[in-house]
């Protein structure tokens, strides 16, 4: 069964992504949507940290209907859709990463264009994809100038 990795920076423009990738299956598929961050060296900070909390502050209202729209539109092809958060900071790490889930193929934006990532904290993963072994897809990425959710979603849906 395919695994596929897709970045994600919480936008419902990056699920553009995601839906090229439905789009191209043809067998049931294993999503991992991937946010790239680094963790704090506070103590404090980490004896408190929950990776679902900090997954719920990312995720706007947006961003959750249109995982909902895709998840039902798709369900056929859907076997799992999982978010996740990569921690490491090396090319090494993200090897890992990618081994340690199985992936078999990464979606990328064709443009090179970097996803925004809403934290200070938080790094763009995009260059760990291309370094890696992994069977890359390019796919054109809308700009953020003349597209806003609403449209976005609206569009997804539509085609």
């Amino acid at each position: 069964m395919r695994k596929i990795l897709i970045p994600t920076d919480f936008s419902v423009n990056s699920l553009t992504l995601l839906k090229r990738a439905l789009d191209d299956c043809e067998q049931k598929t294993n999503i991992v949507l991937v946010y790239g961050a680094s963790l704090s060296s506070s103590i404090t900070e980490l004896l408190f940290y929950s990776k679902d909390d900090h997954l719920e502050e990312l995720k706007s209202e947006a961003f959750n209907e249109a995982m909902i729209a895709l998840e039902n539109k798709y369900q056929d092809i859907i076997n799992s859709i999982t978010i996740d958060i990569f921690f490491g900071g090396t090319r090494n790490a993200f090897n890992n990463f990618v081994e340690g889930q199985k992936i078999t193929h990464a979606y990328l934006p064709s443009d090179g264009r970097t996803m925004k990532c809403k934290r200070k904290n938080a790094f763009n993963i995009i260059p760990f994809l291309k370094d890696s072994d992994i069977e890359i897809i390019n796919v054109e990425y809308p700009t953020a100038m003349n597209v806003v959710s609403n449209s976005t979603l609206a569009r997804l849906l539509a085609s």
